[in-house]
């Protein structure tokens, strides 16, 4: 019996280096040691008294046991490590059918407030810009989003502005009457035109009185200079005044509220319920126009921004799973 009694003696031994080395997190060394115990007691299996060999048998199932999954381990380890690891910034999402229920609108100016509508529905969870274009929520909130978008403080401020002036449409209970809508649409419509103007003069669009076409090649070229340093210096200010997020935030809010007035101009143009007032229609016409090259005009001058940069970087990243330095033989 001295043989089997030395054989148990050195299977724990083995056994017991397994577990430390285990227990350390060294499961490359726990694994061989984990085997070559599991066969020690194997062999041992005959020479051990009836008695003892069911617990022997018993421990040897656990070793067994550990050593598989130890072993699946190192398996998805060696085969996660013939793929290059780096962050997935983007996952797959299912793209939804366009069921055609939101149709562009016949009458041009109901048109604005069907793509605010839908770049509303983009950001919030995804919608179609175009039958073959689909504009995802991860379009709007990538990471790194905020270093393409610029001037994000005077947008802000304009968008917050501009809901401050959508206001007391709100307030209107009744279509019957023209004066009290006209008067709203008045207001609206100053209010807006000095928001644009203090919005055009932060971002730059300001024209200045003196023609630079009668300028020197000199002072061209210094007034450019100077201009573009003077719209870094805003870009930068804006950045830090305000954040992305507050941006797209108040996006919504705008496009949102801006659909009572979608609702406004459809009625008076089917006449249902209301009459039709010329003075109401021409200004509903002017909100319109107002709200499509002010509001829509920079939404989709960031949207495609966006789209170009979330495309760009997802070919990277699928680019990343080909082989490198691929010879192709003639």
């Amino acid at each position: 019996m001295s043989h089997p009694k030395e054989g148990l003696q050195i299977a724990l031994a083995i056994l017991q280096q397994a577990s430390a080395a285990d227990l350390a997190g060294e499961t490359s060394v726990a694994l061989p040691l984990y085997v070559s115990a599991a066969s020690r007691f194997e062999m041992l299996m005959p020479a051990i008294p009836a008695d003892h060999a069911g617990v022997v048998l018993q421990h040897l199932e656990g070793i067994r046991q550990r050593a598989e999954v130890l072993r699946n381990e190192k398996n998805r380890k060696s085969t996660n490590l013939s793929y290059p690891s780096f962050p997935q910034h983007f996952q797959h999402q299912s793209i939804p059918l366009e069921d055609g229920r939101h149709a562009v609108p016949h009458a041009t100016v109901l048109r604005p407030y069907w793509l605010m509508q839908t770049i509303s529905k983009s950001m919030q969870h995804g919608a179609f810009v175009t039958p073959d274009l689909y504009i995802s929520k991860d379009v709007w909130y990538q990471d790194g989003a905020a270093a393409i978008v610029t001037f994000v403080g005077p947008k802000v401020r304009f968008l917050t502005a501009i809901c401050e002036a959508l206001e007391p449409l709100q307030r209107v209970t009744s279509l019957s009457d023209k004066k009290p809508i006209i008067k709203v649409l008045d207001t609206f419509l100053a209010t807006a035109d000095r928001v644009k103007s203090i919005f055009d003069g932060e971002v730059g669009k300001t024209k200045s009185n003196t023609n630079i076409a009668q300028r020197s090649k000199v002072e061209r070229g210094v007034w450019e200079f100077l201009h573009r340093g003077q719209s870094m210096l805003k870009n930068w200010k804006s950045q830090q005044d305000a954040s992305y997020n507050s941006y797209v935030a108040w996006s919504v809010n705008v496009l949102e509220q801006s659909q009572l007035l979608y609702r406004w101009t459809q009625s008076f143009l089917q006449g249902e319920g209301v009459s039709s007032f010329p003075e109401v229609l021409e200004r509903l016409h002017n909100v319109s126009a107002f709200l499509y090259y002010s509001c829509c005009s920079f939404l989709i001058q960031d949207m495609m921004l966006l789209v170009e940069r979330f495309t760009e970087k997802s070919r990277e990243s699928v680019s990343r799973f080909l082989p490198v330095d691929v010879k192709v033989e003639d």
